[in-house]
């Protein structure tokens, strides 16, 4: 195959992989998110410092839903002695946040209880399930609670334990934002919860003081899931372009692998012992050896000529020249070569014969 059209497949294949890398890379570099919104609905979280919170909680997270990006789904996820995991909506477009809105305007806090142990169970399989249909895209749970355990009494042995329900998921990289509702510093609870899920399940957990403002820890939320989608984006861009270097880097040496390869001697040697009264005329196919350099001297060579004086053998040596393959005449130092036909030159020309030693050469180029 000729340089140029080798040259024309390899662009082509940079181009194809590019296309297919590039597409790739912008499925994730959006950062899609799977965000699983968890609200405690339990009463008491109307009862916060002798305060209703919870419409506090609500209309900041009218604005959190407005925020959501397009391509982004949202799942509603509420608890209190029971867990109900609200139909997962698409965000394509306004009407989609509205339908979320819609759902987070008539609920209220009026759970007797709070089933903590059967929320994490329910929550943790739903981000399961969302990173099996698709991987590529990120499952973030944001958790919005008092951080009281408090289950119905036919539930009470199944407590809190965060050990027990991570137990499964060891090894994700989901996003978790634990955001309290509750007074932080009589609530320790939370900061082993976040040592723990570190631990064991994902690198990726945020704890969030959220009881003296509530609007001011879901926008804190939202603020540090946009910055965690602009690291993967500019993650994103980094491995696309080490991708599509190392693809150039690799079309190169094939196109390199294949120039080198090309270049090898061609064309037939002509020789005998002009020393001799009636020598023996041989013929060699240069291009028989399939070699960029063919040695010819007495022994230890390609062409091994017994009776040939020179000490050291001189070489035939193929190169690429204005696009070209020539062949290049090598004599090492002690040894000299006389041309007959023509002054000396470094390269071989169709029908030039030369002599070395007692031996005349004369080379004859290949027929195109």
């Amino acid at each position: 195959m000729k340089p140029k059209k080798m040259m024309k497949i390899c662009v082509a294949m940079f181009v194809f992989f590019s296309l297919v890398v590039t597409s790739s890379c912008k499925k994730t570099s959006e950062s899609e998110r799977d965000i699983i919104l968890v609200l405690d609905t339990s009463r008491s979280m109307i009862g916060q410092g002798g305060k209703n919170i919870f419409p506090q909680v609500k209309d900041s997270l009218k604005k959190f839903v407005d925020d959501i990006k397009t391509g982004d789904t949202l799942t509603i996820v509420t608890f209190d002695e029971k867990v109900e995991v609200r139909p997962t909506i698409a965000i394509r477009d306004n009407n989609d946040k509205e339908i979320v809105n819609s759902m987070l305007a008539i609920t209220r806090a009026e759970g007797m209880w709070t089933y903590t142990m059967e929320m994490l169970r329910n929550v943790f399989k739903l981000a399961e399930e969302m990173e099996k249909k698709n991987p590529n895209r990120k499952q973030v749970i944001v958790l919005l609670t008092d951080g009281l355990d408090d289950p119905p009494p036919s539930k009470r042995k199944d407590r809190f334990n965060i050990k027990e329900a991570a137990k499964e998921y060891m090894g994700k990289e989901w996003y978790v934002y634990l955001v309290n509702f509750g007074d932080m510093k009589k609530n320790e609870r939370f900061k082993e919860v976040q040592a723990e899920l570190q631990r064991t399940m994902t690198r990726h957990v945020e704890l969030i003081e959220g009881g003296k403002s509530p609007q001011g820890a879901v926008a804190e939320v939202q603020q540090t899931i946009e910055q965690e989608r602009q690291r993967d984006r500019i993650f994103s861009v980094r491995t696309l372009v080490i991708v599509l270097a190392v693809i150039l880097l690799l079309v190169l040496i094939i196109l390199l692998v294949s120039i080198i390869s090309k270049i090898k001697v061609k064309g037939a040697l002509e020789y005998y012992n002009y020393k001799l009264l009636d020598p023996y005329i041989n013929v060699v196919n240069l291009a028989r050896y399939g070699r960029k350099e063919v040695i010819i001297g007495r022994t230890g060579g390609d062409v091994n000529l017994r009776d040939f004086e020179g000490k050291k053998p001189f070489a035939i040596k193929a190169a690429r020249v204005k696009g070209k393959v020539v062949n290049r005449l090598i004599v090492p130092e002690g040894l000299s070569a006389e041309f007959v036909n023509r002054e000396s030159g470094e390269f071989l020309n169709d029908g030039d014969i030369f002599k070395v030693a007692n031996y005349s050469f004369k080379f004859m180029a290949p027929q195109e």
